[in-house]
């Protein structure tokens, strides 16, 4: 598990002791993308700001000391002052990020922006605030207005829909996962044999 406090980037094998690296680097988000690798969004502890370095890792290359780098994607001019807040990745290494209003960028290897989305929608500004990815390539972005968005990566067009509004504004957070079987509760086991075995009785009259 890895995760941050936008100080340094500390890791646990077990939930309970976590071991720091990257005592350089200040992440203000953290994920690892389609391609398998840790991407994490951030600046040198040295020039606090707008976000302007993309440190990537391979999660399954463990060094207890440093945790040493796969990569680094210097951010270009570009991207300067978008506040960028939130980062993923596809297959193919094209990453995804959110800035704090309304848009979606889409960068290249090299940090390039090739393409972007302005997202609209709900009762406010969007505000953005977090993004994932599925490996469909299906986009889920998140905002503090309380609206779900839903793109894929040639960022074409959005669907939307809303979440809880009762709360807002708030940071809400997106995240995939696999197909989810439900279990039905235990009280309602019994009932479910009950019908059941009440039909299988009357089909044999």
């Amino acid at each position: 598990m890895f995760f941050s406090d936008v100080s340094t980037l500390p890791r646990s094998d077990n939930g309970i002791t976590p071991t720091r690296f990257a005592t350089d680097f200040a992440p203000s988000d953290l994920t690892i993308g389609a391609n398998g690798f840790l991407h994490a969004l951030g600046f040198e502890q040295a020039s606090a700001g707008t976000p302007g370095l993309v440190n990537i890792y391979d999660p399954t290359i463990y060094d207890p000391t440093s945790q040493s780098r796969i990569g680094q994607v210097d951010l270009p001019p570009a991207t300067f002052g978008l506040s960028l807040r939130a980062l993923t990745a596809d297959a193919s290494g094209f990453m995804y990020a959110v800035n704090l209003m309304d848009t979606i960028y889409k960068l290249d290897q090299s940090g390039t922006i090739v393409d972007s989305l302005v997202l609209s929608g709900g009762p406010s500004a969007p505000s953005l605030s977090d993004i994932d990815i599925a490996p469909d390539g299906t986009i889920a972005v998140a905002s503090r207005n309380g609206t779900i968005f839903q793109t894929d990566t040639s960022l074409a067009g959005f669907t939307q829909f809303s979440a809880d509004a009762s709360t807002l504004p708030r940071n809400d957070y997106v995240a995939f996962t696999d197909s989810i079987t439900a279990i039905p509760e235990p009280t309602t086991v019994p009932a479910m044999v009950t019908f059941a075995v009440a039909g299988l009785f009357r089909r044999r009259r």
